[in-house]
């Protein structure tokens, strides 16, 4: 909300007297993150975000990632904090890759990265045998490299 500002703003409505029926042991929490146009140099809230969060707070329930009723003792519990990563889980949006698929992935790049290696060493003992002194200085080169943490 704030222009050229990363961080996330942050609205607080206090009321002194409620009705008894809404309760007056709890407290309304709403997490309009996602509830914006994402711009350049501020986030927009369209009249659809802020119809959005006028409803969330008439309707004073606990939605999905979106708003939470907690009692009092919840928030003391977390030390009178009211970020909202306190009471939302985050929301992890992707295609789901397994961890298996993950492992797999990184045993056939290390397999590839194994063969490459054993190309280069059989390249440069073909380059050290002969006699050309150029040769034999490119050699010791790549040999210094291969030699460090950089090629394993």
């Amino acid at each position: 909300m704030f222009y050229n500002t990363p961080i996330h703003t942050v609205a607080l409505v206090i009321k002194k007297r409620r009705d008894p029926s809404e309760g007056d042991n709890d407290v309304l929490i709403i997490n309009a993150e996602n509830l914006s146009e994402k711009q350049p140099h501020v986030n927009h809230m369209t009249d659809h975000h802020v119809s959005t969060v006028i409803d969330l707070y008439n309707q004073r329930k606990t939605v999905d990632g979106l708003s939470a009723l907690l009692p009092l003792e919840d928030i003391v519990a977390n030390g009178y904090n009211l970020n909202t990563s306190r009471y939302f889980d985050p929301v992890i949006e992707g295609a789901g890759i397994s961890i298996r698929d993950t492992l797999q992935s990184l045993d056939e790049l290390d397999a590839k990265r194994c063969a490459v290696v054993a190309q280069i060493r059989g390249t440069l003992d073909k380059m050290s045998k002969g006699n050309n002194s150029q040769s034999q200085e490119l050699t010791g080169l790549v040999r210094a490299i291969s030699s460090s943490n950089l090629i394993k």
